[in-house]
């Protein structure tokens, strides 16, 4: 008699699963450009502000409703502006219809926003559906079906001080964990390693401290009949004499989140299909069976391209691409762009060779069997505020990298991954990527909760990137192993810290990329290269996984990052005969051109130790006395001049249009030799590398 019972609830509960799924349908609803926000602070003591559409950044909003006069990069903005990411702001919507939604609500119903940035809450109609700390990937809900009305939807996302958020983040770790302290920043110390968001948002020896927040990409209402397409993922493996490309096609999917009856079922029984295409061609379908729930990578089968037309960087031939579609049976469909490569980093003992000795390894990177000599520089973000920044800036700054002959771009590991754009016109164009996972200049804690976040992060990431063949790098991080060295806590509890480092690196963002990689990155073939980090000395062993530990960024092998700036840099032996340097650099200051806007002619002293503006904006300890002594070295000119007199006429109000025109005439002229004295260090730089280099091919024809 039980055992009746139980068949028959068994029968029950798998008639229940599908008529679930026969009710379900795929929708989506993409609101970014039908909705418009107004902000305010979460207290009421500022706004509300009409916002307008995505993207939102509260600073840039400020401005646009007049609560913020100038540009933040005038003058003193950055610390006069000291109260906005300290206080809590929050972006109240419009009011929209989901009438579909509401219409087929026993299926799920996600809520996704891409650019999240960077500790919001986020509520639909009063009911609070999710937190998100992450800025690096889309934040994704699962929205009740009893918040949500057919017209009437308000959508409200509150972001707190992510400066407060570090800070109690770290006050909670069992010890400290130590980031660098950027010089003469308001905001120091930030903590800023303990919450997932653009380290330079912080400050950096480079640029300011606004330490943004906002919202920065679409956001998306949808559903789905079995599962979600969360993209294509295309495995390459290119045969050593490079005449056959075998790809393996899987699709990255999210099972359903249905009511308990799932629970029992452990899978869907229903299928989905897929047409595969090959540049718009039927290449074959196939249907996938018992989705499991949640996230997974299922295969759809394999595309086998004998003779393949191969990806080449720029100047080594064209940059040819496969299209490669997808087309679900509930409608959904995602595409990638392929370009077949095979990238191999050679390290390799030199020590029998000429002029080297023990210990000397090469350090150099062969696309398609080709070794190619890297020409290249640090990509840093463009704007402080992602709001201004426009796919046309990310276009101008590469057609700038090839003007300058550079063929190598590294998307440095404290700023932002970029968006798809970046990466498609890299990819035409033949500019080779070294990309980091965003993470520089400090050590990391290694609980649970930031170790899934790092994993989700690097996952979507993966995903998103991987089939770009502008992608010949991915790093680990920025100057992360070296920092063992840099903090009296590492240097005092190393064993504690080197633990951290390979649990976060060794186990965590490698196997995530290798997920998506399929298992390739260290093979020959590879069309990715992985380093943990920059600086470093590579790996001793592969099979097993084997750091070399050492001293990083030493110039017998690896990579280099050099920074003397109290050498002579005309003096080409002030250099390291480095294998491969992927950072180094000498300060100056801006161009008159670029000072002017952002300050007033009481600004204008040419000695940098008579300009209190001069004094605030410098991030690098000691940096104007090293520029000036630099200078000296090469050029007889004096270290303060009369504009100093002129300023101080205009800075007591006096009538000075005079004074201004000298003290603007002897200013421009300093910056420009500063500048000039910069160069000069990069040339003798530069030429001594390109006289350093190894023998490498030609191109092929």
């Amino acid at each position: 008699m039980i055992a009746i019972v139980v068949s028959i609830l068994v029968a029950q509960l798998l008639t229940s699963i599908e008529a679930a799924e026969s009710h379900c349908k795929t929708l989506q609803q993409i609101l970014t450009n039908q909705l418009t926000f107004d902000l305010g602070s979460c207290d009421e003591a500022y706004g509300p502000y009409h916002a307008n559409t995505i993207p939102l950044e509260v600073h840039t909003d400020l401005i646009r409703a007049n609560v913020i006069d100038n540009d933040p990069y005038f003058r003193y903005g950055e610390k006069n502006l000291s109260w906005v990411p300290a206080t809590c702001w929050k972006y109240t919507s419009n009011a929209f219809a989901l009438s579909p939604f509401a219409d087929n609500a026993a299926c799920p119903i996600k809520l996704s926003v891409d650019g999240l940035d960077a500790v919001a809450e986020v509520t639909l109609n009063g009911h609070v559906i999710g937190t998100s700390q992450n800025a690096h990937v889309k934040a994704v809900f699962t929205v009740p079906s009893s918040v949500l009305h057919p017209t009437g939807n308000v959508l409200q996302i509150k972001l707190s001080s992510v400066l407060q958020f570090a800070k109690d983040q770290a006050a909670e770790y069992p010890y400290a964990v130590p980031a660098t302290q950027n010089y003469n920043v308001w905001a120091e110390p930030t903590s800023r390693n303990f919450v997932r968001k653009a380290g330079s948002d912080f400050g950096w020896d480079w640029g300011p401290a606004f330490v943004q927040t906002g919202v920065y990409g679409d956001i998306t209402f949808y559903q789905s009949s079995i599962a979600t397409v969360e993209g294509l993922i295309v495995r390459q493996d290119l045969s050593s004499d490079l005449k056959t490309a075998t790809l393996s096609l899987h699709v990255a999917l999210d099972g359903n989140d249905v009511p308990l009856d799932a629970t029992v079922a452990g899978k869907y029984s229903g299928g989905l299909g897929f047409a595969v295409y090959l540049d718009d061609t039927l290449y074959f379908k196939t249907t996938l069976n018992n989705i499991p729930q949640g996230e997974s990578i299922q295969s759809l089968g394999q595309l086998v391209l004998h003779d393949p037309e191969l990806w080449w960087p720029r100047g080594y031939g064209a940059q040819h691409r496969y299209r490669i579609r997808i087309e679900a049976t509930d409608g959904q469909e995602a595409m990638r762009h392929v370009g077949i490569r095979a990238v191999e980093l050679v390290q390799e003992d030199l020590s029998a060779a000429q002029g080297m000795s023990a210990g000397d390894v090469s350090f150099y990177f062969k696309v398609n069997g080709v070794p190619i000599y890297m020409r290249g520089a640090n990509f840093i973000p463009i704007d402080s505020f992602t709001p201004r920044i426009t796919s046309t800036d990310r276009w101008y700054v590469l057609q700038m990298a090839i003007a300058s002959n550079m063929n190598m771009l590294r998307v440095w590991g404290g700023g932002v991954y970029q968006p798809d754009d970046f990466y498609e016109a890299a990819d035409r164009l033949g500019v080779m990527i070294w990309q980091e996972v965003m993470l520089a200049c400090a050590l990391y804690p290694r609980d649970d909760a930031f170790l899934q976040e790092i994993t989700r992060e690097v996952y979507a990431q993966a995903l998103r990137l991987h089939t770009h063949p502008s992608i010949v790098v991915w790093g680990g991080n920025n100057e992360n192993e070296v920092a063992l060295n840099w903090f009296t806590e590492s240097q005092q509890h190393r064993d504690i810290f080197v633990g951290d480092y390979v649990k976060l690196y060794a186990d965590t963002v490698f196997p995530t990329l290798n997920t998506v990689y399929g298992g390739s990155l260290l093979t020959s073939t590879a069309p990715v290269v992985w380093v943990d980090s920059s600086p470093s000395n590579g790996l001793l062993s592969t099979r097993p996984y084997v750091k070399k530990w050492g001293t990083a960024s030493t110039a017998k092998q690896g990579d280099v990052h050099f920074y003397d700036y109290s050498c002579d840099c005309e003096d080409y032996t002030s250099f390291p005969a480095a294998k491969f340097v992927s950072e180094f650099g000498f300060q100056s200051m801006p161009s008159f051109l670029a000072y002017e806007p952002v300050s007033l002619p009481v600004d204008w002293t040419s000695g940098t130790a008579d300009s209190p503006l001069f004094a605030y904006r410098q991030r690098h300890e000691d940096g104007n006395s090293q520029m000036d002594a630099q200078m000296t070295r090469h050029f007889d000119f004096p270290v303060t001049c009369a504009a100093s007199t002129a300023v101080t006429a205009t800075a007591t109000g006096a009538s000075a249009s005079d004074d201004d025109a000298g003290a603007r005439r002897d200013l421009d002229m300093y910056l420009y030799l500063n500048t000039l004295q910069q160069a000069r260090c990069y040339e003798t730089a530069l030429r001594r590398w390109r006289q350093l280099h190894g023998n490498f091919d030609t191109p092929p024809s």
